[in-house]
């Protein structure tokens, strides 16, 4: 058998958990214990979400996806859908303001006067 080295991230403290998850809370109008319930009402999946990306973000790196998972009572893979579905809200919002500056630019450029055009 040889030796491996022990993985560097670890599981974020329970009272890390607790404050973020209160204020998030607090913040959506749900209780603590329906987020860790594993709820699946809308209201409750948002501040699990939230609550997930908070802890994560509280130090990038450091908590591993199944760390996370523990301290929230959900299976690894949960955590690493609601990041990645976090990261393509974000992309996907960038992408649509990127776009509506293009279109108003196309707007602009056909209703400007032919002097600032050119």
């Amino acid at each position: 058998m040889t030796w491996r080295k022990p993985h560097d991230r670890v599981a974020p403290s329970r009272e890390l958990v607790i404050i973020i998850l209160r204020d998030i809370c607090a913040r959506h109008g749900v209780r603590v214990d329906d987020v860790l319930a594993g709820r699946r009402f809308k209201k409750v999946m948002l501040a699990r979400r939230e609550a997930i990306l908070a802890i994560y973000n509280s130090a990038p790196g450091k908590y591993s996806s199944s760390g996370i998972g523990r301290a929230m009572n959900v299976d690894h893979s949960t955590v690493v859908y609601h990041l990645n579905a976090t990261m393509r809200e974000s992309k996907n919002e960038r992408s649509r303001n990127g776009h509506r500056r293009n279109m108003a630019l196309a707007v602009w450029m056909t209703t400007a006067p032919s002097e600032v055009r050119t």
